[in-house]
């Protein structure tokens, strides 16, 4: 992404770095964040979200996507029990906070915020680092990554566009109840993830009050 006249927000999925780095063994891609006047640039990279968002998870939407309805029903995690396939992790919340953040950015010259680039490996082949849960370490975090009840993968096997997809496998009850003291607990630790990322302007207020409801009626733990 060269620099340009106009403010850029760049916005990545999980899917975007392991498939880089499968590809290249390196992310060609990163350059530093910059607030020049003709160099206006960030990148937001999102643990745990799929190239392919959970809201495209309608036959409708798969078919507008690829012509084809089989990226969802030849996926290889498709029907396996205790696997969520497509991945659900709902990037549209990032992607609303980047629209806003790059109008002010536009409109009124309201710098947006900075993230962290999602963590690599320093072995051979470079890979994403990931914690003892499966999931990704570093980028932009929030609380499904933060105050996790699943482990997520940026990318399933199968035909068409099925790597663009992932999927993710629910935390047992014996992690769950390892990682949360109780129900309240695991609210607590969500909404005060989304309040931050709320007030740090990475999400909006509407959206972020959609998480915490969420979390309120959650069979967690």
């Amino acid at each position: 992404m060269q620099p340009r006249d106009v403010p850029v927000i760049h916005t990545d999925t999980e899917t975007e770095v392991a498939l880089f780095l499968s590809l290249f063994g390196q992310l060609p891609y990163r350059r530093p964040d910059s607030d020049a006047l003709n160099d206006r640039y960030r990148l937001w990279e999102v643990p745990g979200a799929s190239h392919a968002d959970v809201d495209l998870n309608t036959t409708t939407g798969v078919f507008e996507l690829t012509g084809s309805t089989t990226l969802v029903t030849g996926c290889a995690h498709q029907g396996v029990p205790g696997v969520v396939d497509p991945n659900n992790f709902p990037f549209k919340y990032v992607l609303n906070g980047a629209f806003a953040a790059l109008t002010a950015w536009v409109d009124a010259g309201v710098s947006p915020p900075r993230a962290d680039r999602i963590q690599l490996t320093s072995t051979s082949p470079i890979a994403i680092a990931r914690d003892a849960l499966g999931n990704a370490l570093g980028g932009l975090r929030t609380s499904f990554v933060d105050a996790p009840i699943t482990t997520y993968s940026p990318t399933d096997t199968g035909p068409g566009f099925c790597v663009l997809f992932g999927y993710n496998i629910p935390f047992s009850d014996d992690t769950l109840d390892a990682l949360y003291n109780n129900h309240g607990d695991y609210v607590h630790k969500v909404t005060q993830e989304t309040d931050d990322l709320v007030q740090s302007r990475f999400w909006l207020e509407t959206d972020g009050q959609v998480v915490k409801t969420e979390a309120a009626h959650a069979n967690v733990p």
